[in-house]
C-alpha cells in the first residue's frame, strides 16, 4: 500500500538487511514490517510512523511476557491470517526485538491457503510442510493471531482436499511439532466478521474483547488462592467425613 515505506530507512541498514537476504528466504510480508524491524532494533526506536491504539501495544507485550514468555535470544515464529491482523503483527515483531529475541514472521490468508489446497498435489503439499515443520522445530515459540476477514473461505473446498492438507500439514506442523515442542499461543482477532458472528458492532467487539485480553490473570490468580485452599480444604473434611 506504501510504494515509498522503506524510503527514511538508513542506507547502512538497507545494506545489513540486504546481506541477510540474500542467504535467506524467509521475508515474505508488507515492507512496514522489514520498516518496524530497523527502526525498533539495537535500541533505535525512532518516533511511530503512525499512532497504534496502545492496546495493541500491550496485548503483543502481554502475549509475549506472559503466554509464551519469550526470553532474549529465543526465536519466535509469528503467524497473522488476514488484514485486521496487521498493526498487531507489526506490534508482535517490536515487542519480539525489544526483548531481544529473533522473530520469523509470516503473512498467510485463507484465500492463499484456499489456492494450495485446492491446487498442490501430495508431493507439493509434502514439500510446502517440510519447509514449515524445519521452520517450526528451529524456533521456541509459536503466535499465531487470526482475523478472518471471509470465516467460510475454505467451505467450498472438497472435503478430500482439506482432509489431504490435515493429515500432512497439520499433524506433521502443528499436531507432531508445535504442540509438543514450542510454547505456543493461537488467538482470534476482533475484526468486523468476528463483530458480526457476535452480534456487536466493531468498537463494542474490540472494547470486550481488549477488556478481557489484558486483564491482570496473574493477579486474578494470586487472589484466588485462598478460595483453593478454602476448597482443598472443604475436599479433605469431605472425604474423613465420607459425604456420598
Amino acid at each position: 500500500d506504501d510504494t515509498f515505506a522503506l524510503a527514511d530507512v538508513k542506507a547502512e541498514y538497507m545494506d545489513l538487511f540486504g546481506l541477510l537476504l540474500a542467504s535467506s528466504y524467509f521475508w515474505y510480508s508488507y515492507p512496514e514490517l522489514k520498516l518496524s524491524f530497523f527502526m525498533s532494533g539495537n535500541g533505535l526506536n525512532k518516533e511511530k510512523n503512525m499512532q497504534v491504539d496502545a492496546r495493541i501495544s500491550k496485548l503483543a507485550e502481554n502475549i509475549l511476557k506472559n503466554s509464551v514468555q519469550l526470553q532474549k535470544g529465543e526465536k519466535i515464529y509469528i503467524e497473522a491470517f488476514g488484514a485486521s491482523t496487521k498493526d498487531f503483527f507489526n506490534e508482535m515483531i517490536k515487542e519480539t526485538i525489544k526483548l531481544g529475541a529473533v522473530p520469523f514472521y509470516f503473512y498467510n490468508d485463507a484465500s492463499f491457503e484456499k489456492s494450495l489446497i485446492e491446487g498442490a498435489d501430495k508431493q507439493q503439499i509434502e514439500a510446502y510442510t517440510a519447509i514449515h515443520k524445519c521452520l517450526m522445530e528451529d524456533v521456541d515459540c509459536y503466535v499465531a493471531v487470526r482475523g478472518y476477514d471471509d470465516t467460510f473461505a475454505l467451505a467450498d473446498v472438497k472435503a478430500e482436499y482439506m482432509d489431504l492438507f490435515g493429515r500432512i500439514f497439520q499433524e506433521q506442523v502443528h499436531m507432531r511439532t508445535r504442540l509438543p515442542k514450542t510454547r505456543w499461543c493461537v488467538m482470534r482477532w476482533p475484526n468486523t466478521s468476528m463483530a458480526a458472528m457476535s452480534r456487536m458492532s466493531l468498537k463494542q467487539f474490540e472494547d470486550f474483547y481488549f477488556e478481557a485480553c489484558l486483564l491482570d490473570y496473574r493477579k486474578m490468580g494470586k487472589a484466588m488462592q485462598p478460595l483453593n485452599i478454602s476448597q482443598s480444604k472443604c475436599i479433605i473434611i469431605a472425604a474423613h467425613c465420607h459425604i456420598a
